[in-house]
């Protein structure tokens, strides 16, 4: 079988979400030999180097035949009436690409025709469901052209969790039995247990503290509720610091951040990093005394599995897909409950055996999940695509 894989989003030097998906799961795929791939992606505004500089950072060695197309670029697509892209000539033609499957990493779009069975991975509907939590209006509106285009194409998709496969089924007309959950994993040679005392030293920060790790002016992750929950045992845990560790960009909660920051007096002990390597993550995430990532929606919530992974005990949400990653390994509570969420985390820190049992529960939580299992799961997908032709 002749696989044909959309890898747009790894050309960045920095990636996250999206991109770290597709490169880990292309790397999986890839190390497995299960079938012939090739790579295609489709802005014409990027030069073909860009791409064939990233695919050799994030392929090795293996050089998979790659494809582009000169047509279109993500712009024109994305502004363009969907229906019409792609119409008097196909996908295969534009491209060049012909294979048996084409696998797209997210649909903010589709082309109308194609010669070849169409999976899609669907990672949340956030920006559809709750476009007041979305990062930017564009985001929103580019989330929805990619939603009405899997509602017309009805193609075989992928989806995160199954809290994602529940949405995705309940506001389309997409059949429960074309959508299959594969579940993500974190990276094996970034995220395990590791205490480097230089890394806090290098980020200005001291033991013990609290640790989000996320987007911070990301309006769904419940930054300012993490913040009022620290305010509310901060006098009683006097010598514990909130350490937001992650990157804004000043988007749509930004403003709302810097106002609670302002105003909070206990401002000195709230510790803004922005961007952190992965080894300063992995090494925050084993020397915190306890994680916290009280989100209100998620596609899957890959933090919590990082954070178990390196050893943290984890508070989270009991919402959308995070009790699937978390199993009986972490502590939940209501999202927009600040003060149940001090509880919990005034709890925790009280409590050193409370603690420890939580962690060793997240390793074997942890252990569920590998991107070879990933890999595996999507090939069988693959496979019923394959024999629904």
């Amino acid at each position: 079988m002749k696989v044909i894989t959309e890898v747009q989003t790894v050309c960045t030097p920095i990636p996250t979400g999206i991109p770290w998906y597709t490169i880990n799961l292309v790397q999986s795929l890839l190390a497995r030999r299960k079938n012939e791939y090739a790579l295609t992606f489709f802005d014409k505004d990027k030069e073909r180097k860009n791409y064939e500089k990233y695919i050799e950072k994030y392929f090795g060695i293996y050089s998979p035949q790659l494809f582009e197309t000169n047509i279109y670029s993500y712009k024109d697509i994305m502004m363009s009436n969907a229906k019409t892209v792609f119409e008097t000539k196909s996908y295969n033609d534009y491209t060049g690409a012909y294979g048996d499957i084409f696998h797209f990493m997210l649909p903010l779009w589709l082309p109308e025709r194609l010669n070849g069975n169409m999976v899609v991975t669907v990672h949340d509907l956030i920006a559809v469901l709750h476009p007041e939590l979305s990062l930017s209006a564009n985001n929103a509106v580019n989330c929805k052209i990619g939603f009405e285009l899997i509602k017309r194409k009805k193609p075989v998709c992928i989806a995160d969790s199954q809290a994602t496969k529940n949405d995705l089924c309940r506001n389309s007309n997409i059949t429960e039995d074309s959508v299959f959950v594969v579940p993500l994993a974190c990276d094996p040679n970034i995220f395990f247990q590791e205490k480097d005392e230089e890394t806090l030293k290098a980020l200005n920060i001291r033991n013990p503290f609290i640790l989000y790790a996320g987007t911070v002016d990301d309006p769904r992750k419940g930054v300012i509720n993490l913040i009022s929950a620290f305010e509310n045992i901060a006098d009683k845990a006097s010598d514990v610091l909130l350490v937001l560790a992650g990157s804004h960009c000043q988007r749509r909660g930004w403003e709302d951040i810097k106002e609670k920051l302002v105003k909070s007096k206990y401002r000195e002990r709230i510790i803004l990093t922005d961007f952190v390597t992965p080894k300063q993550m992995r090494n925050l995430m084993s020397m915190a005394s306890i994680f916290v990532f009280p989100s209100e929606f998620e596609g899957f919530g890959l933090p919590v599995l990082e954070a178990m992974t390196c050893g943290a005990p984890v508070i989270t949400t009991n919402v959308s897909s995070l009790p699937e990653v978390g199993g009986d390994a972490c502590v939940y509570v209501s999202p927009n409950n600040p003060e149940q969420l001090a509880f919990e985390i005034e709890r925790l820190l009280n409590s050193e055996m409370l603690r420890n049992e939580y962690i060793n529960m997240g390793f074997i939580q942890a252990k569920k999940f590998s991107w070879d299992k990933t890999a595996q799961m999507t090939e069988e997908v693959y496979k019923y695509a394959y024999d629904s032709r």
